[in-house]
């Protein structure tokens, strides 16, 4: 009879363990995967900003080079504009899509 439930219990000690140690490696591996998604949605926003850094650089640049005579206040409110229409664009884009 000791026998019977020494074997009950070893069985059973060695099933919670293997639960334990499943839930733990789950976690870690969950935990390890938001991570690595946030990773890259942060090299996302990171190129997406520096892609529009780049788009108001050029608008700037091309824009002084065609009109000169416009003011450099005017030239800054058509930047913001053509920015503003361009990030709406790709949003609605993206939305739609």
């Amino acid at each position: 009879m000791g026998a019977f439930f020494n074997n009950l219990f070893g069985g059973l000690g060695s099933t919670i363990a293997d639960f334990v140690n499943g839930l733990i490696v789950g976690t870690l591996t969950f935990v390890d995967n938001v991570l690595s998604f946030l990773d890259s949605l942060k090299d996302v926003l990171v190129h997406g900003v520096s892609s529009i850094g780049n788009l108001a650089e050029a608008l700037t640049t091309l824009g002084s080079s065609l009109f000169p005579m416009i003011p450099e206040e005017w030239r800054t409110l058509i930047l913001a504009a053509l920015l503003v229409l361009a990030v709406g664009l790709l949003i609605r884009k993206k939305v739609s899509s």
